[in-house]
């Protein structure tokens, strides 16, 4: 499940047509030996979350002018893998307007099971582009991030932290 879930989300890195036949024989497990698998019991709304986090990040930092160069094209290299990203999630069939059409329903077990994963390892991309963020940031020891980058750095922490059942002390301790 795990490599139909990368392979899914991870598309535009491999050739497409390589990662097609990998995926016909990848079906994700609907079998009894995926009762295992620990389910989110609200997987559409962390999918939602992270779909509005993305749409947060402060896209108008690259065009301060009291930035560096270098700094203002580490920042749009950041926002461009933000868009990458919900284009990703768009792909895979995880967008806002995809995920209104399950309906407000409770998810079967199968779409659970599904989207669990899916969560999961956009969570692991968005908290991956928040840490690259920091180190393109370079900020001094004492120095801080700008008010609007260090709520989305706050608001990623918290967000991966919900979804990895950890507290955003425990992933900072991480990184």
């Amino acid at each position: 499940m795990r490599l139909w879930v990368l392979l899914r989300m991870n598309k535009h890195r491999y050739d497409e047509a390589l990662v097609e036949s990998v995926m016909q024989n990848l079906e994700p497990q609907t079998e009894p030996q995926s009762k295992g698998v620990a389910v989110m019991a609200d997987p559409v709304g962390r999918l939602l979350e992270i779909d509005a986090t993305l749409s947060d990040w402060p896209i108008d930092m690259t065009q301060w002018t009291v930035l560096s160069a270098p700094r203002q094209a580490s920042l749009a290299a950041a926002a461009e893998q933000s868009a990458q990203l919900r284009r990703t999630l768009a792909n895979v069939g995880v967008a806002p307007q995809q995920l209104a059409q399950l309906g407000g329903d409770a998810l079967d077990e199968f779409l659970q099971l599904e989207l669990t994963p899916l969560a999961q390892e956009a969570a692991w991309q968005l908290r991956t582009l928040a840490r690259q963020a920091k180190r393109r940031w370079h900020v001094e020891p004492d120095g801080t991030y700008p008010d609007n980058l260090q709520a989305w750095l706050d608001r990623v922490d918290a967000l991966a932290a919900n979804i990895n059942s950890m507290t955003p002390a425990q992933l900072r301790g991480s990184e």
